[in-house]
């Protein structure tokens, strides 16, 4: 006890030590390491299209690579580097300052703390959010291994390895960190009011319990009665009687064991709880219970049930239900059924919800006392979310005072962090980042330094291709002349001014430069982290990434010639009827107004549902399953056929008697309420199909996905003015529409028509004169309000959409699949830059719709 006592008091006393940064030594560090980037200015990659060729130089990608990733490589790499020689013996020491009072604490590394098995469990948490109760170990691999494969360029990995490395590091953090953190709430713990309400919020009842939701209080009854029971309130009028079930055939009160019976019939023919759309959950003799001495014994020990609820999950499930179950007496063999809180003799709503419950056995939970010395602990894990735990990692990197000598990612860490680096000199010549840290097998071996050459091959292996990319689109605004009519950088000369090709425009490019240096001197980037005792140059290359002041004036060239392409390939001021955009813009327009269709319309889902209480994909579903959907949808076809006009009434009444339709449990095929409209609702009812009404309002195309929106434009497209509520196919010529959720019956409810122009109505598209009058003066009075409408609908979008980045991206990367490259190194292969090319026009097609 006294050993942990001085332990707290000696960390008190270093925290109040340790306050000042200013305290803290720049870290040792070598003076030669290996240079393999010395000048930078090396080819890092060839590009050629056509006759033109040109070079994107080492230090091009270096400073784009840093700007966009350099913080997250200095992160990992301090981090990998802390947490790969750092043990918890270290932490105390690095807090105490002393050494023999912690010989009997763990020395193992926080990184081999790490076992295989956690980061396979991290990733399934990952990746399995529903868990992997139906899947293999192989299969579960096989997923991971899929997982990674999408996930991978988009993140930087490249290898299998590389996504284990990263779940790795991310358990290696929290280790250390929730050490660091338990170790500060010893020296600051929290008080006994916040434990105790801990002990309160998280400290609860968990429950063995048979659970059974129903629609409404018909639905149970009708259902009961194919059991044989019905359920008995108390008479009020005799002395003694209490809420009870009858068993209809001997006119008794059900016993003990008949009521746990049924309740057990009933969780497995009415729940249908799946863990897909084939697997139903049911409560198993032999697993779940067993048959002792002609009674029911239910086995109260594998938690992972589905019949074990902790205190949080009933919590979740409804407030109001985990009270009630607080309240409940707990099952025996011998339980008397007069009076009884161990079911639910009546009925219990809660949240609209009717509820059957057996509560089978309650699990108290530990004492408060018992339960104090942990809860610090536990609070602590609460506490620690994920950007806790980035921001104590901060602390964890302070202690082995990190410092970071490039100014753009000393900036950016020190916003990103309320513990911040020590504030050095700035670019260093070598390193990016130092530590005091040592090879723990090695103690003399210094490892705390990050070297510029090194981020830039961590950066270009995760990172390299989706920055090549892009500077390689940044050159293609440069050196294509058909783009850039103002500076010549193919021209082969050493004369700078032969270069300009328009003096008034490349002047302007000058002065901007000359002000935005004038700025710099005036500290008016002082706020940012850049005075100007920090240097032009320097500033130049932290704020925007180049060298020069020339460079400087070509990124401003390129952000005009930009906006100059946009607006020549999205503008069409002063173009003329034969021009090449025009023709482009007609034949857009009138593809828009092709698929055009817009209307307000209803669907009935019908589907089974799978453990997330969503609808199933269909594909899942076996073929006896599709069959009976199919029979149930051409029944309810058939149902809404006869009165299409009172669509909204009629899907309801029949939804309403569905969810009252009892399930078919005894022999009986018909009892009451199980046919409404001459279909056998409990039919489907018990073969666990749901069916769900739902209003899709008003919309247009690309809303609700490819099928639905096939059915709104076949019918749309027969009268873009109807009405009249129509639905999609006939019982006798059945259109089914699928979708990831199930099928789907489409019922029309009205069209709306597009605005149309000219004298007939003839035109859907505005003419050329229509849009340059719009364009000249946006309320102009020239045109009718339906001209503007057309313009507004069909012009204007299909406009936008060619002036974003997306568009220009996405032509732009499309043009590379056609270029020849060569590459210096070999961090990645030509065809990972192809397949990330691909994914890049992927991705800026994904925000397109009109130009595809």
């Amino acid at each position: 006890m006294k050993k942990i006592l001085l332990l707290i008091i000696t960390i008190l006393g270093i925290f109040c030590m340790a306050g000042c940064d200013g305290c803290k030594p720049t870290p040792e560090i070598e003076d030669n390491p290996e240079q393999i980037l010395a000048e930078g200015q090396e080819t890092y990659m060839t590009v050629k299209q056509g006759t033109l060729s040109y070079d994107i130089t080492v230090d091009e990608m270096y400073i784009n690579l840093r700007n966009q990733a350099g913080i997250d490589a200095v992160i990992n790499w301090s981090d990998k580097t802390i947490l790969k020689n750092f043990s918890k013996r270290d932490l105390y020491k690095k807090l105490s300052k002393t050494s023999e009072e912690f010989l009997d604490i763990s020395d193992i590394t926080y990184w081999d703390q790490v076992t295989d098995e956690e980061i396979i469990d991290d990733m399934i948490a990952y990746y399995f959010t529903d868990g992997t109760a139906n899947y293999t170990d192989e299969e579960v691999m096989e997923i991971l291994q899929k997982n990674y494969l999408l996930d991978s360029y988009s993140h930087g990995y490249r290898k299998f390895d590389d996504l284990i490395e990263y779940h790795h590091l991310k358990l290696a953090k929290y280790k250390c960190v929730t050490d660091y953190y338990t170790l500060l709430k010893q020296a600051d713990p929290f008080t006994e009011g916040e434990k105790k309400t801990f002990y309160k919020e998280n400290y609860l009842s968990s429950f063995w319990s048979i659970i059974i939701p129903f629609n409404s209080y018909l639905e149970i009854e009708n259902t009961l009665a194919q059991l044989g029971y019905t359920i008995s309130p108390a008479d009020s009028s005799v002395e003694g009687d209490y809420n009870k079930w009858i068993n209809d055939e001997t006119g008794n009160v059900a016993t003990t064991k008949e009521i746990t019976q049924v309740f057990i019939d009933l969780y497995n023919k009415t729940m249908v709880k799946k863990a897909d759309a084939q697997t139903v959950l049911e409560i198993e003799e032999g697993t779940d219970y067993n048959i002792v001495d002609d009674k029911i014994v239910f086995n109260t020990e594998d938690t992972s049930s589905q019949l074990y609820y902790t205190g949080k999950e009933l919590t979740q499930l409804s407030s109001d239900l985990s009270t009630y179950i607080n309240t409940m007496s707990s099952y025996t063999t011998d339980n008397s059924v007069e009076n009884a809180s161990w079911y639910t003799p009546r009925v219990q709503v809660f949240n609209d919800v009717n509820y059957l419950i057996l509560n089978i056995k309650e699990i108290e939970p530990i004492t408060y006392e018992e339960a104090k010395e942990g809860i610090v602990s536990e609070m602590v894990m609460e506490d620690l979310t994920d950007g806790e735990i980035d921001e104590e990692m901060a602390y964890i990197r302070w202690l082995h005072n990190l410092v970071i000598y490039d100014g753009y990612i000393q900036y950016s860490y020190n916003n990103l962090f309320d513990k911040k680096v020590t504030e050095a000199a700035r670019n260093h010549e070598t390193y990016v980042a130092v530590m005091d840290i040592t090879d723990k097998n090695d103690n003399s071996a210094l490892i705390g330094m990050y070297t510029k050459e090194q981020m830039f091959l961590d950066l270009d292996y995760s990172y390299g291709p989706y920055v090549a990319i892009e500077l390689v689109n940044y050159h293609n605004f440069l050196y294509d002349l058909n783009i850039n009519n103002v500076y010549d950088l193919q021209m082969k000369t050493d004369d700078d001014s032969k270069r300009v090709l328009n003096e008034d425009v490349w002047e302007a490019m000058v002065s901007d430069v000359a002000l935005e240096k004038d700025n710099f001197l005036s500290d008016d980037y002082t706020q940012y982290g850049y005075p100007a005792s920090y240097g032009w140059e320097n500033f130049l290359m932290e704020a925007y990434g180049v060298r020069t002041e020339k460079e400087l004036a070509l990124l401003y060239l390129r952000r005009d010639l930009m906006n100059t392409y946009i607006n020549n390939t999205s503008d069409l001021t002063g173009v003329s009827e034969d021009s090449d955009l025009w023709r482009y813009f007609k034949e857009k327009m009138q593809e828009i107004a092709d698929t055009y269709f817009k209307v307000d319309a209803w669907t009935v889902l019908i589907t089974y549902e799978g453990a997330d209480e969503r609808g199933t994909d269909p594909s899942t579903w076996t073929d006896e399953q599709k069959a009976l959907v199919e029979e149930f949808y051409l029944e309810i076809l058939k149902y809404i056929e006869i009165n299409p006009a009172n669509y909204e009434e009629n899907i309801n009444a029949l939804i309403y008697a569905y969810n009252i339709a009892p399930y078919l449990l005894g022999d009986e095929t018909s009892p009451a309420n199980s046919s409404f409209a001459g279909i056998e609702m409990s039919k489907y009812k018990t073969a666990g199909i749901k069916i769900y009404s739902i209003d899709l309002d008003v919309f247009a195309g690309g809303t609700y996905g490819e099928e639905i929106d096939a059915a709104a434009k076949y019918i749309w497209d027969k009268n873009p003015e109807s009405e009249e509520p129509e639905i999609y196919g006939t019982s006798e010529d059945p259109k089914y529409i699928k979708s990831e959720d199930g099928y789907q019956i489409y019922i029309n409810i009205k069209c709306y028509d597009m605005t149309r122009i000219g004298d007939e109505g003839e035109r859907i598209i505005p003419t050329l004169e229509e849009i340059q009058l719009y364009l000249a003066d946006e309320d102009t009075t020239l045109l009718t309000e339906d001209e503007m409408t057309v313009i507004d609908d069909i012009y204007v979008p299909l406009s936008a959409e060619l002036g974003t980045i997306y568009n220009v991206a996405r032509t732009f990367y499309k043009d590379q699949l056609n270029y020849e490259f060569t590459f210096r190194y070999d961090t990645y292969t030509l065809q990972e830059y192809l397949n990330v090319l691909e994914i890049s026009i992927y991705q800026a097609e994904s925000y397109l719709i009109y130009t595809k």
